[in-house]
């Protein structure tokens, strides 16, 4: 088979997307000796050396959706024809191949508040979503919870919507020497213990919230520890800054910006807790990145979070202030949660893997291939 996959997403500075995708790539290129792939790229970014694979950037005009959408795949995917074609969020207006299409979430109808776009371009993401679900042959979810909310907002059938949970990255378990992460500490001016959370800074990851819970800890239970945020501006982060300028403790709070994948592990690893009270994710990849550096990790209740911790993290209510900071100081405050959280982190990533998320995907390329 000729396999085309939307690989926009793969850039410098990547994020949760571009995760995801590149390391279904790079699995599905450990794993497929037989079919050939084209990868369409918005940057020149070399990640896979391998005959059957081909990187193939796209002009300038394909950053813009709407263009991508009409024009730029259109015109790709005629002129050079593939059997199958991996969609990420949204699937060319007209494309002759099969389309397996990916939807990690769709907040820009469920939580249209909160996403990142101008009302022009919400409205044309939302089309593009509507008319995307029923052009593809069939739907991945990374969750349970999310194949069931694309069944009951789109009503498809059943048989459209498959689940393939994403994998963890195992250079995570790679444990770091204490002077990597002395030095990832100097560099950020991070001093003594912190509590960490890891993610773009969005209106949706809650952060004013955890800055307050963090207030919380330092004026009701006087914790010595710092907060860590870790990621790149997004929208509506100035306000995240003036929060964390306003707060008590400002100090002690420190945003690091995007940084390296090695930097990130040494940050995980030399947190005292992982912090992630999101009001909703798709997935979630920090919190395994997170387990597989052995933190204890607290999570939201919300969207696919429960689902993807299973009974390994502490989950909170994330609109409930105190809540967020009464299991932080749980868990600072006693060796044993902490080392049972571990534990059961451990033991709640090895039921995800990538190699395996790579096989079913591969399985369900066959399958729409042959029957349609």
């Amino acid at each position: 088979m000729k396999i085309g996959f939307d690989g926009r997403f793969i850039r410098q500075g990547q994020s949760g997307n571009g995760v995801f995708t590149q390391m279904l790539l790079d699995g599905l290129a450990r794993l497929d000796d037989e079919n050939e792939y084209t990868v369409y790229m918005l940057e020149d970014k070399p990640f896979i050396k391998k005959d059957n694979f081909h990187l193939k950037r796209m002009p300038a005009l394909h950053a813009r959706s709407h263009l991508r959408f009409l024009l730029t795949f259109p015109v790709e995917l005629n002129r050079n024809p593939v059997d199958i074609f991996h969609a990420i969020y949204s699937v060319p207006l007209r494309t002759p191949a099969r389309v397996v299409l990916s939807l990690v979430e769709f907040s820009w109808f469920t939580n249209p508040d909160e996403f990142p776009a101008s009302r022009l371009s919400l409205a044309q993401f939302r089309i593009m979503t509507r008319l995307s679900i029923h052009r593809a042959d069939r739907i991945i979810t990374p969750t349970h919870v999310g194949k069931e909310q694309v069944l009951d907002y789109f009503g498809l059938s059943e048989e459209k919507v498959e689940v393939i949970h994403f994998g963890f990255n195992e250079f995570f378990l790679e444990p770091c020497k204490p002077e990597d992460i002395d030095r990832v500490k100097h560099k950020q001016g991070i001093k003594g213990d912190y509590i960490l959370t890891v993610g773009d800074l969005h209106p949706r990851k809650n952060l004013e919230r955890l800055i307050e819970a963090f207030n919380w800890l330092k004026e009701k239970r006087k914790v010595p520890h710092s907060l860590v945020l870790v990621g790149k501006n997004l929208l509506q982060a100035e306000q995240i800054y003036r929060k964390a300028s306003a707060s008590s403790a400002s100090d002690s709070i420190t945003f690091t910006g995007y940084v390296s994948l090695e930097e990130l592990r040494a940050l995980y690893q030399g947190a005292a807790v992982f912090a992630f009270p999101s009001l909703d994710e798709g997935f979630g990849l920090p919190v395994h990145e997170a387990m597989a550096s052995r933190v204890p990790v607290i999570v939201s209740d919300k969207g696919a979070l429960p689902e993807v911790v299973g009974g390994a993290a502490i989950s909170v209510n994330p609109l409930s202030v105190e809540d967020i900071a009464c299991a932080i100081f749980r868990v600072l405050d006693s060796q044993t949660l902490r080392e049972e959280l571990i534990r059961k982190g451990l033991k709640q990533i090895e039921a995800f893997s990538w190699d395996e998320a790579c096989r079913k995907t591969m399985r369900l390329y066959q399958n729409v291939y042959s029957n349609g």
